[in-house]
């Protein structure tokens, strides 16, 4: 058998379904109504980091950043590859958007910082906000959460090791293991409302108390998680139990 590959656009999705007209239809806009109540027949847990793109940078981006003439060709590529009209003016308005403009001096770190927000917000961001506003529409279980926090020794450290628990064991996969104490508390917490809403749909469920592994320390446990809804827009922002907060 013989298959291809479509070359991915750079700064662009890397992934994303398949329309085969079965599972996914190819008549989204005109049948917007069934997609809807297809997605209502499920519970929903969705989130984002502030580094979701991170993987667009190479190593000296990530350690040194960039001056404002790579930013400006990576704005190019990516505003080519994704929008067919008015590209200066959306090239002008995303700068605009994306520029700390109380710096009097541009500093390649802050450019790199500008530049990952940019594009995790369009690549990420913004179509993950879009799947839970058409699921909330339907669905009284939706809960959104924005992971905010920055492992020690790691660069742009995402969600996963501590959804896999990670810093619960002494090794597991690629992922750091010198986890601080707050850490270990985060990582039981996030473990904790994964495996409430699978049993449930509700984050917040009590646990079994002969499983609890110490949780009543943990201030995630005074912290309620709310519902999500396309107006109010609650959600509940993940960080080390000395920074947790609810929006």
């Amino acid at each position: 058998m013989q298959t291809c590959c479509r070359q991915v656009p750079e700064y662009y999705y890397a992934f994303g379904p398949t329309v085969d007209g079965v599972v996914i239809d190819t008549d989204f806009d005109t049948d917007r109504q069934s997609y809807i109540n297809r997605l209502a027949s499920y519970d929903l847990i969705f989130g984002v980091t502030p580094s979701d793109a991170f993987f667009t940078f190479n190593d000296d981006d990530v350690k040194f950043g960039f001056e404002t003439d790579k930013r400006n060709k990576i704005l190019r590529t990516f505003i080519r590859n994704t929008y067919n009209y008015h590209l200066t003016e959306i090239m002008a308005t995303v700068i605009n958007e994306y520029t700390d403009w109380v710096r009097p001096v541009r500093h390649p770190i802050s450019t790199r910082d500008e530049t990952l927000a940019l594009l995790s917000d369009a690549l990420y961001t913004a179509p993950v906000m879009h799947t839970g506003n058409l699921h909330a529409l339907a669905s009284s279980k939706t809960y959104l959460y924005l992971f905010d926090h920055q492992t020690r020794g790691a660069d742009y450290e995402p969600e996963l090791p501590y959804m896999w628990g990670a810093p619960l064991v002494e090794t597991l996969a690629h992922f750091p293991t010198n986890y601080t104490q707050q850490e270990v508390k985060l990582a039981e917490a996030m473990l904790t409302y994964w495996t409430n809403f699978a049993r449930t749909g509700n984050p917040n469920e009590p646990i079994d108390q002969h499983h609890d592994r110490g949780l009543e320390k943990n201030r995630f446990r005074a912290l309620e998680w709310p519902l999500y809804d396309g107006m109010h827009r609650k959600y509940i922002e993940i960080v080390c139990p000395a920074e947790s907060a609810v929006d």
